[in-house]
């Protein structure tokens, strides 16, 4: 009895969900609502409901994935087909024997055909199913198909707009039209705004090419128009504008095929169905899915959820997306761009994208003026503390000279070249015009190339493997330059000269004349930027970590209310950090927390070699988990008290409630965009503070040595909104240590 419980509960819900899927929609409240709309007729109601019943029961006894039996999928096509029997049936009750058999026989035919066009083109057979059979019962199987109210000719255009949306489930009425707009408008504002332009693009469209205003009265030919702008515009394209005038061509070409259709269906009797929407959707979807590069409009293969969920989760996303290569800076300490990328004199097509770097002191000179070290004949060293006459002539006053040079990533060496003399400053070697250099490769037609390096400094030879980090060399003076610094860029080839590549370096500083950091996870420096690598910033140490397996307890105050949230972190699929935030009450023996069973929010970060980056929310906005998911939307590897660093984490979480809602209806048109976060970090003693500020709000979070999240601080509109304080911790909790930190002590070096 059980199991057949559990079964019976099963199968409500995945009928519940094929009734939201009609309109594109997902969850029980969506899917009860458009049921109780079809029971306006209940005729048409009880067709429906044993259509749909029956389509999931057979995917059940057919063991089709029972995640997928749930979500509906099955359900759709024979719960139209049990509404068009039900509705073209002349003989009330003898409909019903009719409508099992033809549901089983739409579940099975939608789901080959929905297998060949996905194997093919990447998209399902929406309802075709349900076309083919309901054309083919009603002509054959039925005598006398009877459709609706006959037309009334002086029909508004409200009332066919509304009458084609309640046609979608065979009640052609304004008010049933109007029950099904408030599911859609309660589902998604964009998906409805997508209703509204397709049904009047292609209603004009089809009334200018010959079409009857009757016929659009119906409701029938009207709904194609409806399905086809909300299925392109939002449902299998990420809503935007691009996809919006997708949506178009695809609302016209329903026009034309709706055109032709319907006069042919008309001298059986039969309205057009879902013909145009299948054949239009399926053919301009399928299309696009064979482009051999994802442009824009971006498919929404993987994704799930209402059309503004989604663009959400592509906002979210996009910021922790990896590019192919993206090297670390060549250089340890803090150095000037004094060459940019298309830079004046050297860097000019084919060779704009390289970047030169020098060591300035504090004023911006390149060379020291006292304290001089050169080398004797016996190859000691003797020092100069007088300043010399002009200590600009000498090689060994720059600060540049000899610094060590860093492979920018993992690869194979293919070139080194270590015998070209250094030049006196002020003199170039045209002849060398890259002096001595290491080329290495990293991927197919990726090369990393270091330039004007220092005569016999180069420690490695070709066929040498290299990590990111190694040194490789020494800082120069060798060929095209007349003053020590060191050339880099990225190439195709290991032909020496080749053309330049783009590329950005990842996880790097930007200092301020006020002194201050501004952490630079992927991007170019400028010319005259002082940049400097995080992990070599005198004062930077690793960043908070979430440890997997840990568990926190917070006591919560939002106002006058207090309560108890317990956080717990694990790994998820990928590799990133779930945290579930659970409401804990105590255990009666001890005052130990237990979670409840289901969490009332769950944080995705993904976490990479530019530290960590937010990438998914659900669940309560009210939550301190939602607050630390703001505070911390992005974090990089390593931080430092002078450290500061922006996000913009997507509009669904920056910007406010009615702005959000206002959003939906601009999706189509225009791409809203979220506040910026500014963070900067403090630290006192053992304590790391990280501040996040948007706008009037302000989020401050505490962290121990032990990498233990102790205190967490909401501030809106200056007022203190929510804290959370750590009350209890287990499990293993450490920062995780990573290795390749570097403390410049080399003198010659200046800091950061």
């Amino acid at each position: 009895m059980r199991r057949i419980g559990t079964f019976a509960s099963h199968l409500f819900r995945a009928t519940l969900e094929s009734y939201a899927s009609l309109l594109f929609a997902s969850g029980a409240r969506c899917g009860g609502a458009i049921m109780a709309i079809t029971f306006i007729n209940p005729r048409l109601g009880l067709g429906g409901l044993i259509g749909a019943l029956a389509g999931n029961a057979a995917a059940r006894g057919f063991s089709y994935p029972r995640e997928m039996v749930a979500g509906g999928i099955y359900g759709i096509s024979p719960l139209l087909t049990g509404l068009a029997i039900a509705c073209f049936h002349p003989a009330g009750l003898a409909a019903y024997p009719l409508i099992i058999p033809a549901a089983l026989l739409t579940m099975t035919l939608s789901t080959l055909l929905s297998d060949r066009c996905y194997k093919n083109f990447r998209v399902g057979s929406l309802s075709l199913a349900f076309a083919i059979v309901a054309t083919v019962v009603s002509w054959r199987v039925l005598d006398r198909p009877v459709f609706g109210p006959p037309p009334v000719t002086d029909a508004n255009w409200v009332d066919v707009f509304f009458s084609s949306m309640g046609a979608i489930i065979f009640i052609p009425a304004p008010l049933a039209g109007l029950g099904l707009f408030l599911v859609i408008l309660f589902h998604s504002r964009t998906l409805a705004v997508l209703a509204m332009g397709g049904f009047a693009l292609g209603a004009g469209l089809f009334m200018a090419m010959g079409g009857s205003h009757a016929d659009l009265i119906h409701g029938m030919v009207g709904l194609n128009f409806i399905l086809t702008a909300m299925a392109v515009g939002g449902v299998f394209l990420l809503s935007g504008p691009y996809a919006t005038i997708h949506a178009a061509g695809a609302v016209m070409m329903t026009s034309l095929v709706a055109l032709g259709i319907n006069k042919i269906l008309a001298l059986l009797g039969l309205p057009v169905f879902s013909w145009p929407f299948n054949i239009a959707t399926i053919l301009w979807i399928g299309a696009l899915n064979l482009r051999t590069i994802e442009t824009r409009p971006r498919s929404t293969w993987g994704l799930s959820g209402s059309p503004e969920n989604m663009a959400a989760q592509v906002d979210l996303h996009s910021r922790a997306a990896v590019a192919e290569f993206m090297p670390r800076l060549p250089i340890i300490g803090e150095w000037t761009v004094t060459q940019g990328i298309e830079g004046k004199p050297t860097h000019r097509p084919p060779w704009s994208y390289a970047i030169d770097f020098e060591v300035m002191d504090e004023s911006g000179f390149p060379f020291r003026t006292s304290g001089i070290v050169t080398r004797g004949s016996a190859g000691g060293e003797t020092g100069h503390d007088q300043p010399r006459d002009n200590p600009g002539e000498r090689l060994e006053s720059y600060y540049s000279y000899g610094a060590p040079v860093l492979a920018v990533a993992d690869g194979v060496v293919v070139l080194a070249v270590s015998g070209i003399f250094d030049n006196a400053p002020g003199s170039s070697n045209i002849k060398d015009n890259f002096g001595n250099q290491v080329i290495i490769r990293h991927a197919e037609q990726i090369y990393s190339v270091y330039a004007h390096l220092k005569y016999l400094s180069v420690r490695v030879k070709a066929g040498d493997v290299i990590r990111a980090g190694q040194v490789i060399a020494q800082c120069g003076s060798s060929g095209r330059s007349p003053r020590p610094h060191l050339h880099f860029h990225i190439q195709a080839s290991n032909i020496v000269g080749s053309p330049t590549l783009p590329f950005v370096f990842s996880q790097f500083t930007i200092r301020n004349p006020e002194g201050n950091l501004r952490f630079i996870e992927a991007g170019l420096p400028e010319q005259f930027d002082r940049i400097a690598s995080t992990s070599s910033v005198r004062d930077s140490r690793p960043a908070p970590y979430f440890s997997p397996g840990a568990y926190w307890r917070f006591r919560v105050r939002r106002g006058q209310r207090e309560t108890e949230e317990a956080w717990k972190m694990d790994i998820d699929l990928w590799g990133g950090i779930r945290l579930r935030s659970f409401e804990a009450r105590p255990a009666l023996d001890s005052m130990r927390a237990i979670p409840t069973e289901h969490p009332v929010a769950e944080a995705v970060w993904r976490i990479d070699g530019r530290g960590m980056t937010a990438i998914e929310f659900k669940g309560a906005r009210t939550s301190a988990l939602y607050a630390h998911f703001r505070a911390h939307s992005r974090v990089p590897t390593h931080i430092s008290p002078r450290f500061t660093w922006s996000d913009r984490p997507g509009a669904d979480h920056t910007m406010p409630k009615v702005l959000s809602v206002l959003r939906g209806v601009l999706l189509p048109f225009t791409t809203l965009r979220g506040e910026e976060i500014h963070f900067s970090t403090t630290v006192e003693s053992n304590l790391t503070r990280i501040i996040s500020e948007s706008g009037r709000n302000r989020t401050i979070t505490e962290w121990s040595e032990t990498g233990e999240l102790a205190r967490l601080e909401y501030i809106s509109n200056g007022r203190q909104d929510l804290t959370a304080e750590r009350i209890e911790a287990s499990g293993e909790v450490e920062v995780l240590n990573r290795s390749g930190t570097y403390h410049p002590k080399d003198d010659n070096v200046p800091a950061c």
